[in-house]
Order: C-alpha cells, then structure tokens, then sequence
C-alpha cells in the first residue's frame, strides 16, 4: 500500500531520485521487514481481494492505493520473500499475504526502486473510499466472506452504518 503522491519527484530533486517521505512513510519496515499482499496476475478481482483484506484489518474506511510489484524482480534483486499470516479478519485471505525479509539500507533502496518503477510504468491503483466501503458491506451482507464482529470496534461501527436496515 503507497499513497502515491508522495512517489512524484519534486522539482528540486534528480531523475531517478526517491523521496525521503516515499520511503520513510510507505515502506516502513518492522524487525526488518516489510509487508506485501499477493496479487498474482493483477486481475481486477485479485486487486479487490487485496484492497477488501487491508481494508476489513484497519481502523477506519478510507480509499486504498497500491502498487503491483513483480516478486521475480524483488527475488532478482536478492530479497528473501517469506508466506506469512497477514493482518485481516478475513480467513480466506490471510494466506495472500507475504514479507519481504531480512532487509538492510541497500535492500530498503532496492524495493524502493521497484516500487518508484512501477508507479512509473503504471502499476498503480487506487481504489476510493466509496468502493471500499462497498467491498466492506458486500463481503458482509451478500457474500458472507467477513463477519461484522470480525472488524476492530471503530471500523465495526462505521460499516454498521453502510449496511442495510432489515
């Protein structure tokens, strides 16, 4: 997940150049690494898969913005990608989710690159808050994939409010 317009290169900066902001905000690591979803063949389903998981594990609904990333570049670079559990309550999509691990200074810069790259070439998407909210109460109320307890209290109450009165 990116927010995008921290990516532009600024007027002062050299081509090739990437923010500071880009990568301290969107690429901040934990115990040495960093999380990705998987999204295969960037499918406009698979994107949407991706967007409902990050969505149903945060706080608040907002729009989502990602980047599509081809692993066999990261795995060119060196990078080790491990399967790990990712952070959504919804069970069916938990296994999408990987880490790029065992990340130092040079290999941080190196998924920066890949990632200044793709935004470059187009492989962005940002999906807005209108459409997630309607993922959201979709997976809630037609296609029973999440369950309303399943969400953090806060975001719980506002798609509360999205779904349907019986």
């Amino acid at each position: 997940m990116i927010s995008r317009a921290k990516w532009q290169r600024k007027e002062w900066m050299l081509e090739g150049d990437i923010s500071a902001d880009a990568v301290t905000a969107d690429l901040r690591t934990q115990s040495n690494k960093l999380s990705f979803w998987r999204c295969d063949d960037g499918t406009d389903q698979e994107i949407e898969n991706v967007v409902l998981a990050i969505a149903a594990g945060r706080d608040r609904i907002d729009k989502v913005e990602i980047v599509l990333i081809d692993d066999t570049g990261l795995k060119k670079d060196g990078q080790t990608i491990r399967a790990t559990d990712g952070r959504t309550p919804i069970g069916s999509l938990v296994k999408l989710h990987v880490d790029v691990i065992q990340l130092n200074y040079y290999r941080l810069g190196e998924v920066a690159r890949r990632v200044a790259s793709a935004i470059a070439a187009g492989q962005c998407h940002r999906v807005s808050k209108k459409r997630v909210e309607a993922l959201l109460v979709t997976a809630i109320d037609g296609g029973n994939v999440l369950q309303l307890d399943g969400l953090n209290d806060k975001l719980r109450r506002q798609v509360q409010e999205l779904l349907p009165r019986d």
